[in-house]
């Protein structure tokens, strides 16, 4: 796998590493707020939301960002 989880795992220890709050989504993929809101536009990524309205990003999507190979176009 990639660094996500160490990452993730630094940041927040005890926490479910299978979502991702959008501070640690930016953090694993190295991308501003904007960028996350445009990924999310496009349709990159998928956030869920939880009752308080507070986004999660799966774990997963963010690893299969971080896996394609950078002249691999994104769908």
């Amino acid at each position: 796998m990639h660094d996500v989880y160490v990452t993730v795992l630094r940041m927040a220890p005890i926490r479910d590493v299978q979502t991702l709050t959008p501070a640690e989504t930016m953090a694993a993929l190295g991308i501003s707020r904007s960028t996350l809101a445009r990924y999310v536009e496009a349709g990159k990524l998928r956030p869920s939301r939880l009752p308080s309205g507070h986004r999660r990003f799966s774990a997963a999507a963010v690893e299969a960002i971080l896996s394609r190979e950078p002249w691999e176009p994104a769908s």
